[in-house]
């Protein structure tokens, strides 16, 4: 299968608010999934937390490849 353009380009680690605009929600939910272990954890970097932009690709893979096995 094709590899897709990356929704986030070349950053390495990507924020919540990266996040929250890729899948349409606040960036308070995206914490919230984070927190209930529904989105891979993040890595904290000081005071920041910030999400490596290739586990959140394989993540959204991941949950593509779920969605269609259901159906």
């Amino acid at each position: 299968m094709p590899k897709r353009p990356s929704p986030f380009g070349s950053a390495t680690l990507v924020d919540a608010r990266e996040i929250a605009v890729f899948l349409g929600c606040s960036t308070k939910h995206v914490r919230r999934m984070a927190e209930k272990g529904q989105l891979p954890q993040p890595v904290k970097v000081g005071r920041l937390y910030r999400w490596s932009r290739q586990t959140i690709e394989n993540w959204i893979d991941q949950q593509e490849g779920d969605r269609h096995a259901a159906h």
